[in-house]
């Protein structure tokens, strides 16, 4: 049972940003740019076989909008103070 909420958790993610992300697209100027990537941070430990997941929802979103979704995973522990820094500094960790 718990495989299937994280599955279904991820689809449902996964869908969202897809979503969320096509609205983004419609200029023309964005397609064929092959270094914008949008980069969002989840907290919490990366699901099982989430890069295939997210090598196909790349795809969906690189066809509709002309860029790429990088997720990056934090720990639980570590949140705080990385996501902290990286609002106050803008850097990149």
């Amino acid at each position: 049972m718990k495989k299937w909420i994280k599955v279904l958790t991820t689809g449902i993610l996964a869908t969202v940003l897809l979503v969320s992300l096509s609205a983004c697209g419609s200029s023309d100027s964005v397609k064929g740019s092959d270094k914008d990537t949008i980069v969002m941070y989840q907290i919490g430990d990366k699901p099982k076989e989430f890069d295939t997941l997210l090598a196909k929802a790349n795809k969906v979103i690189e066809k509709e909008t002309g860029a790429k979704l990088d997720m990056r995973f934090i720990s639980w522990g570590d949140y705080d103070k990385k996501m902290s820094v990286m609002v106050s500094s803008g850097r990149k960790l």
